[in-house]
């Protein structure tokens, strides 16, 4: 078993479980708690390196973690999920800047690079196909000033 400890935060208890079955079957040790404030107890008890954490929580938000861990705790990798379809909580997290700068920008390159390569399900896009994916996603999946940053900077590549 691997040495890194996951931390897993999500109020339903299968989904909670079903992370916590699929990281422990990767070589991780992995807990599971069912709010922030229970997190909050865990973590100042036992070292974590990774906390995976679900964005809408009942009490404190998944997001006011991300923001205290990013502080306090920077040295801990954050991962945030939801299995709510709503682009508002993404929208809110990134107007509020809790995604960390390094978070947005590989957002913005992840996406890039799944859409100009083949996949089995469909072939790759072309650069500018890809380009104006990632522009109209730019405000709501996408931070606006890592949207443009990248537009800039693969002009001057394709140039």
């Amino acid at each position: 078993m691997n040495s890194e400890r996951v931390l897993c935060v999500d109020d339903d208890q299968q989904v909670r479980s079903l992370i916590q079955r699929v990281v422990l079957e990767a070589g991780y040790e992995c807990h599971g708690v069912g709010s922030v404030n229970d997190a909050r107890e865990l973590l100042a008890q036992e070292e974590f390196s990774v906390v995976l954490c679900d964005i809408g929580l009942p009490g404190s938000s998944g997001l006011e973690l991300l923001d205290e861990l990013g502080r306090t705790r920077p040295d801990i990798a954050t991962v945030m999920v939801t299995g709510h379809d709503h682009v508002g909580i993404v929208d809110a997290a990134l107007k509020r800047e809790e995604i960390p700068l390094e978070g947005r920008i590989a957002a913005v390159a992840d996406v890039f690079d799944a859409l100009s390569s083949d996949r089995p399900y469909r072939p790759r896009l072309t650069l500018n196909e890809a380009r104006t994916w990632i522009l109209e996603g730019s405000g709501k999946a996408f931070d606006p000033k890592v949207v443009d940053a990248f537009v800039r900077s693969l002009q001057s590549v394709a140039a």
